[in-house]
């Protein structure tokens, strides 16, 4: 994808540049130019290549999508090094020339693993790829918006190595590579000024996902899309002024455009028992000789949720009892907030942050519980979009019958198709057992355990806060 803003654009025309070349070098710089520029390049056009463009072809589409000799690769390398050279451009002329491009090449013909390896940590290195920011995580797969974002963060990064404010290599250039692309991803996007340029890659990733949801059979009410899609606070671009949006020390709230304002303050709250959990582990525990959590945290667990229902009480014998603290173990673990020495079961480096960091730590459960990457993740989206578009309370049959065609078209069991409701029993464990603990359901109208628990209030907003929090990330690759 070419840029229309050059970096250091020349005004030499193509056919002048070629001309002064011999024949054997021009005709090779010419394929390579047209290759780079979709055979789309006029005289006064070429120099809109930039870096990574430029270390794209040289580093993959050459080695990799020229059928010809490994020799001839080194030849049309080689050859618009000329080319630059000639036009005035002696950084792209030393990229087409250096040793590492030329041992990466002779690397594609000998052994792709490696060479895959080594092309993503010179891309690394090279300072013109841009990082991932707060706020925004590429993508393998990128929309038209995301990948114009991309190209303009990484231009971003090379008027910036040009002008001598980035060293590649240097001290402290990671930072301040995340600097310089945070502010180009947070200025106002030229087609839709209301939103940061981030702000417009994120707001595609959920249009997207709600074309996908819906191609796959979940119906959305109106409301629902619009509370699940809109542009939040963070999609703004910098310079536009907003009246505060926190209050009472809580985290900011979004915006929507058919409800009032989603705050995030009751959702971190329901959090609190993977709170006390993290901080019963603490420095350490005692497991028992199987593995499993101590019986004194089990019991204080049910003694401060109320998890076990079943009496008397002495029938609580280990962790398995209480299914709450089963799922939230398997979160800690499986997040690698803590680690186990042995017997002995303490909290990392990452648990401790995230204990003491509510944000961030709703956002790590919201992309455990709902990771579309998983089949209980894409469960939990599925379960929480029917709960969220339910007028009634419905049965856990009439769950798995509206999410089996959603799973159906992804999942398999086995190598075959879900088609019966049998085939989707379980998709929904994670979310159900995890959203009791935390409180996100609302008691039964009577006992009857054919019916699924309704959301709550916090359930709700947990969900809508949740989904929107997964469907802004990069698109999925199944």
């Amino acid at each position: 994808m070419c840029c229309p803003c050059a970096v250091s654009p020349t005004n030499l025309p193509l056919s002048a540049v070629l001309a002064s070349l011999p024949d054997d070098v021009a005709a090779p710089a010419r394929e390579a130019l047209n290759s780079l520029l979709l055979d789309e390049g006029e005289d006064g056009e070429w120099d809109v290549v930039s870096q990574l463009e430029l270390q794209t072809f040289l580093w993959y589409s050459l080695p990799t999508k020229w059928l010809v000799d490994s020799r001839e690769h080194h030849e049309v390398a080689w050859a618009l090094g000329d080319f630059y050279r000639a036009a005035g451009k002696q950084r792209f002329a030393d990229l087409c020339r250096a040793q590492h491009t030329h041992l990466l090449i002779d690397l594609w013909e000998t052994d792709e693993d490696r060479a895959r390896k080594e092309l993503h940590r010179l891309m690394d290195l090279s300072g013109v790829k841009p990082p991932s920011i707060d706020s925004l995580t590429w993508g393998a797969l990128m929309g038209l918006t995301e990948t114009v974002a991309y190209h303009t963060a990484s231009y971003a990064l090379e008027r910036a190595i040009e002008d001598g404010r980035l060293t590649p290599g240097g001290h402290g250039w990671r930072g301040h590579a995340v600097r310089i692309t945070t502010a180009a991803l947070g200025r106002g996007h030229s087609e839709r000024p209301a939103l940061s340029v981030a702000g417009a890659v994120r707001q595609e990733r959920r249009d997207h996902w709600l074309a996908d949801v819906q191609r796959r059979g979940l119906v959305l009410t109106e409301d629902l899309a619009d509370a699940v899609t809109a542009p939040s606070v963070d999609d703004l671009p910098d310079d536009v002024v907003t009246p505060p949006l926190w209050g009472g020390g809580g985290p900011p709230r979004l915006i929507t455009t058919r409800s009032d304002v989603v705050a995030l303050e009751g959702v971190a709250a329901s959090l609190e028992p993977l709170v006390w959990f993290l901080g019963e582990i603490g420095d350490g525990i005692t497991l028992t000789q199987t593995g499993n959590l101590p019986r004194a945290l089990v019991l204080a667990a049910d003694e401060r949720y109320d998890w076990f229902d079943l009496e008397p009480r002495s029938r609580l014998r280990s962790m398995w009892d209480l299914n709450e603290l089963v799922a939230l173990n398997e979160l800690v673990t499986e997040l690698r907030w803590v680690t186990r020495t042995g017997q002995k079961l303490r909290l990392s480096v990452k648990g401790r942050t995230m204990r003491d960091d509510p944000l961030g730590l709703a956002r790590a459960v919201f992309g455990y519980l709902f990771n579309q990457r998983d089949w209980h993740g894409d469960g939990a989206v599925a379960t929480a979009t029917v709960l969220l578009g339910a007028y009634e309370t419905l049965t856990t049959d009439e769950v798995y019958d509206r999410i089996l065609h959603y799973l159906g078209t992804r999942w398999a069991r086995e190598g075959a198709p879900l088609r019966e409701r049998q085939d989707v029993f379980g998709a929904s464990r994670r979310f159900d057992t995890l959203g009791a603990g935390f409180g996100w359901f609302a008691p039964l109208p009577r006992r009857d355990f054919r019916l699924h628990r309704p959301l709550n209030a916090v359930g709700r907003a947990a969900c809508v806060t949740g989904l929107r929090h997964v469907v802004a990330g990069p698109w999925l690759r199944m």
